[in-house]
């Protein structure tokens, strides 16, 4: 990614998943503790990332604790951001499709901001014929990708259906009890989504968040799918210990725990082989009974094979999702009169700051 993004708290909060466009909106943005929700309108080019960028930005400035959530398809881009300070905080979030986030509370905890109102929709009508074919191509193009990424997550369920078997889960329990044995009883449990992995148009993303806000960093060596087995009995335990917690979870299988960060204790669990950060290793291949699944291993092979090949399918069709999406965008570019923009976020940064 260009961004920096060690220097950043980013996430996804949303993924393409095995079911779809799999959302968690309501968990990041309904959480308590924020007090105002600004939800943003506006088509694809008419500054929606630049807008979240700009008050990011002058919220650190401002002393400000800034989580940056980041587009699930183009992770180029932003979905929203959420600002807190001194116990209150306060977000803003993309509520146009497929987001479709709603106002409960308009008027009092809710407030709608259209970036829309900056476009001229006469030169937008000139090009009609244009946007509604180059829409109906990343309709398609989506709901090709997302019948691939319904397959590669049935061939991944089988995998783990052919392994699971051979999980030793008394031992993985007691690794995770013995692993978390030190982390002190915290004031209050909690359990956020931050995720850090996406299935987009620039094919498989993944952060490394977790470990660049970390002190304590562990990086999960998988083998065949058994990670998320030790993750998912360490996040039990923080319940127990009342710890807050941030989960990443697995894009394709969102149910599927991939990262989890103890945020008040700093300590970091990802999953992975290999990471930038320096990490201590807790190797998952003493928990699998390698031996007892040689009989299955040909067919456990097929079903990685066949996620692999159509996860590459999903790939391509989000390829063609991207040269849609940015055929559009430039064309709402056009039609945008970003001096008129600018001037309204500089105005609606100086009236948020200086309430």
């Amino acid at each position: 990614m260009n961004r920096e993004q060690q220097a950043k708290d980013e996430y996804f909060a949303a993924s393409n998943s095995k079911y779809g466009f799999y959302n968690r909106f309501g968990e990041c943005f309904d959480r308590p503790g924020i007090e105002h929700l600004y939800l943003v309108k506006g088509g694809p080019g008419t500054g929606k990332s630049r807008f979240f960028a700009d008050i990011g930005e002058e919220g650190e400035k401002r002393g400000y604790r800034v989580e940056y959530i980041l587009c699930s398809s183009d992770p180029s881009s932003f979905d929203g951001v959420i600002l807190e300070k001194d116990g209150r905080a306060f977000a803003f979030c993309d509520a146009t499709a497929p987001h479709a986030k709603d106002a409960k509370e308009p008027g009092l905890r809710e407030e709608f901001i259209n970036l829309g109102a900056f476009w001229d929709a006469s030169r937008l009508k000139a090009h009609e014929a244009g946007l509604h074919l180059l829409g109906e191509q990343k309709t398609n193009a989506y709901r090709g990708a997302y019948r691939y990424l319904a397959a590669a997550g049935e061939a991944y369920e089988e995998s783990l259906a052919l392994v699971s078997p051979f999980v030793k889960r008394e031992e993985i329990k007691n690794a995770a009890e013995k692993f978390a044995k030190e982390i002190p009883v915290g004031k209050g449990y909690t359990a956020r989504p931050s995720i850090l992995s996406a299935i987009g148009m620039e094919g498989c993303v993944r952060l490394e968040t977790f470990f660049a806000l970390a002190k304590a960093r562990y990086l999960v060596e998988d083998c065949h799918n058994s990670a998320p087995y030790f993750l998912a009995e360490v996040a039990r335990i923080a319940l127990e210990r009342k710890q807050p917690i941030r989960l990443s979870y697995d894009p394709l299988l969102p149910e599927r725990i991939d990262g989890l960060f103890f945020e008040d204790e700093g300590i970091a669990l990802q999953v992975g082989k290999e990471s930038d950060y320096p990490a201590k290793k807790i190797r998952m291949r003493r928990f699998v009974e390698v031996a007892s699944l040689r009989p299955f291993r040909s067919r456990i092979n097929y079903a990685e094979q066949m996620k692999r090949a159509l996860l590459g399918g999903a790939l391509e069709r989000l390829r063609e999702v991207k040269a849609a999406h940015f055929a559009i965008e430039k064309i709402y570019m056009s039609a945008m009169d970003f001096s008129a923009k600018e001037a309204f976020t500089k105005a609606f940064l100086k009236k948020l700051f200086e309430k």
